[in-house]
């Protein structure tokens, strides 16, 4: 294990964020242990977690702050120093090699416990795995890690917001959207509040809306929108996705209204496109 200077010693790695499907690779800062920090006097001070999801979507994961850090024999025990605002709905994250019990402890500013748990790295699940606490009043608080079983091990833990990562459904409607020659513009409306496949707080930040074609139709336009919402949101031609900014917090457990628009010609006679939507969204890793 190598030391800090006084400046926190942060630097790029690789971290993996699990996804249903594959796994992707993204840039996290790491935060390195730095020796002695064998008790609450000389915790190392870190920096707490902060993931936002608005950079993440980008590629950015800088706010993603991983300390990765080693138990060196069974009596060893780490301790980390960290500011945390006031949050009922804050997050200890933890991710270690296989064997090995931790145990995790968080205390506050007068060294009472406000958390325990003994960790043990299930081989089901890939990456981190989050437990909440409450953080009833902003202050420094002191992160303890010490063994419980084995002679210690490497370990990685966030403490603070959430971790996040992305996902996405697709669905398809029953019926589809007809044009005619005298009907330039139609509409669907689709419930998607009890999709259990998704997670409770997913935030939707593209959609694309494919679907099954029936003949044609010149000066197409498709859009989409939350229900409740008054405007709609334009996706591109041809490739008929709309991005949609993080931070507007599009809720997936929402009613979605579609709009196709569209000329028919008399030779034509109709167009119809039966909706499948590819919704990609966000959501916290949370228990």
């Amino acid at each position: 294990m190598r030391s800090f200077n006084n400046e926190k010693d942060l630097r790029f790695s690789i971290c993996f964020i699990s996804l249903p499907f594959f796994i992707l690779e993204v840039a996290a800062a790491i935060i390195d242990e730095a020796e002695p920090n064998d008790t609450s006097v000389n915790a190392q001070l870190i920096e707490r977690n902060n993931h936002d999801p608005a950079q993440m979507i980008n590629g950015n994961n800088a706010s993603q702050k991983v300390l990765v850090g080693n138990l060196s024999s069974a009596t060893d025990e780490d301790w980390y120093q960290v500011y945390l605002p006031a949050n009922p709905e804050t997050y200890l994250s933890i991710n270690g090699q296989t064997g090995p019990i931790f145990k995790f402890e968080i205390f506050d500013a007068t060294l009472g416990q406000i958390f325990e748990e003994d960790y043990s790295k299930d081989p089901s699940f890939i990456g981190a795995f989050p437990y909440e606490f409450n953080v009833s009043t902003a202050g420094i608080y002191y992160v303890k890690v010490s063994s419980v079983f084995g002679t210690g091990g490497d370990y990685r833990f966030t403490v603070g917001s959430p971790n996040y990562t992305v996902d996405s459904y697709e669905y398809t409607a029953a019926t589809p959207l007809t044009l005619t020659t005298s009907i330039n513009t139609a509409q669907g409306t689709y419930d998607l509040r009890h999709i259990a496949d998704v997670p409770k707080k997913a935030i939707v930040y593209q959609v694309t809306f494919g679907g099954t074609k029936v003949n044609s139709a010149t000066s197409e336009y498709r859009r989409i929108k939350l229900a409740a919402d008054s405007s709609w949101i334009n996706t591109s031609s041809y490739s008929w996705i709309a991005n949609i900014p993080a931070v507007q917090n599009k809720a997936f457990h929402s009613q979605w209204s579609v709009q196709l628009q569209g000329k028919v010609s008399n030779s034509t006679k109709l167009y119809s496109l039966t909706p499948k939507l590819r919704f990609s969204y966000f959501y916290p890793i949370i228990p």
